[in-house]
């Protein structure tokens, strides 16, 4: 249940409700949730003792996801203690106990990777079926591809912290850009495939540095900055938005010159702004606008045009991070509004960039394989393939037991479990 969904979100908690009939109890678990740094529990099932229950929940701010318990004493409506940690490993959730107090759990991973798809980007076709090109237990995403389709460039934690690393496509050969104990993310390269410009954050703000290829040189860009989202199709320059308020200029790699393309709305924050291939034309969506809207403007001189000549193409329901096709007269955006992040497109008049008829889906992921969120999604789109972060979910079904436990004391009530580890019943892949 999502917080407001059946009233404030304050009413969210664990309450007991006496099958024999009565007021329901409000058993404050959010408060005791709040105090082991827990995030709120989600649904549970009761041990076979009918003292405890058994949940699953992730520590706060990220944390990993375990199996705990806690002990309720039925006839006063209580919980007694705090919880307890059952298992240690990452992923454990959906706990169901048996009448025999057998315990069946899932351990699930996600694996997130560099996938392609073919395509023809000005036809909007789709050629083939994904293949996975970047792989491993890391997190690969942001994948960016240089216009030749040679290079890419993407964020992975393989060596334990986010760096960017260089494909190289024709060899299959992976080169750290960045090294070192930093984190740097949304790696982008030019469409030379020549410089990478990426975030690193230091002193608690991101700063924006340029490193040229094949030369293990970088330089600072930009700092005190909301997020740098792509080179100009030139190769000239960087696009990028500051924030308070929220205004989105192009920096010159060169000179260092800055310009505001007067993009500006006036209720909501414009976000995830694109150029067209031609320069003349930018796509971006207007953020906590309901539906998320997306709109085209044209470049007059440099200068979008009033919000009042804007294009419409229809609202993304949570999606709007767009690419362009190469011809310019087709945009992709990702969207949520089939209830899926999914990839859809847009027809354009060559001319005016008017909508050509509905938009429609481009490719769903509905199954097994998923599309990462706008955030992480990358740019890496060439005349014939497309560069997609996708992820899947590993899971394996698993069992444990409990011991008999020591009869428990009224002050604190606890019981012992140990959980049972033998090999997986099964395997399963989420279509999630």
């Amino acid at each position: 249940m999502e917080p407001g969904e059946f009233g404030r979100s304050s009413d969210l908690d664990w309450w007991l409700l006496p099958l024999s009939g009565g007021d329901a109890i409000r058993l404050n678990m959010r408060a005791v949730s709040e105090a082991a740094g827990l995030d709120l529990p989600r649904p549970f099932s009761w041990l076979a003792d009918g003292n405890w229950v058994i949940f699953d929940a992730a520590q706060r701010g990220g944390g990993t996801r375990n199996l705990w318990r806690i002990s309720i004493s039925p006839k006063e409506g209580l919980l007694v203690g705090e919880p307890q940690k059952l298992t240690a490993r990452t992923g454990e959730e959906s706990p169901s106990v048996s009448r025999d107090g057998r315990i069946a759990f899932v351990n699930a991973a996600e694996d997130w990777d560099i996938w392609s798809l073919p395509i023809d980007a000005n036809r909007a076709e789709v050629k083939g079926d994904p293949v996975r090109i970047v792989s491993g237990l890391s997190r690969d995403l942001y994948p960016s591809v240089s216009a030749d389709g040679r290079k890419l460039v993407y964020t992975s934690d393989r060596a334990g912290n986010n760096d960017i690393w260089l494909r190289d496509l024709e060899s299959g050969k992976d080169t750290p850009v960045t090294v070192g104990p930093a984190n740097e993310g949304r790696g982008v390269i030019s469409p030379d495939g020549t410089k990478v410009v990426f975030g690193r954050r230091e002193q608690g703000q991101v700063k924006v540095y340029l490193a040229e290829l094949g030369r293990g040189t970088e330089r600072l860009l930009l700092e005190n900055i909301g997020l740098h989202m792509d080179w100009t199709p030139d190769g000239k320059k960087i696009l990028y938005y500051t924030t308070s308020p929220i205004r989105w200029k192009t920096v010159d790699v060169e000179t260092g010159e800055q310009r505001d393309l007067g993009l500006e709305h006036s209720q909501y924050p414009v976000h995830s702004v694109r150029l067209s291939p031609d320069q003349n034309w930018v796509s971006f969506k207007l953020q906590g606008a309901p539906g998320i809207p997306i709109f085209l403007s044209r470049l007059v001189g440099g200068v979008a045009q009033d919000e009042s000549q804007w294009i419409p193409l229809g609202t993304t329901d949570g999606g709007g991070q767009s690419w362009w096709a190469p011809d310019g007269n087709s945009l992709y955006y990702v969207s949520g509004q089939d209830e899926f992040i999914c990839i859809w497109v847009q027809a354009l008049d060559p001319a005016t960039k008017r909508p050509k008829g509905p938009p429609r889906a481009f490719q769903h992921f509905h199954g097994r394989l998923r599309l990462a969120n706008a955030a992480p999604l990358g740019y890496g789109i060439t005349a014939d393939k497309h560069y997609l972060p996708l992820g899947e979910t590993k899971a394996n079904i698993w069992l444990a037991e409990p011991q008999a436990a020591p009869r428990r004391c009224e002050s604190q009530r606890r019981a012992r479990m140990v959980r049972r580890v033998p090999r997986p019943r099964a395997g399963l892949r989420s279509n999630s």
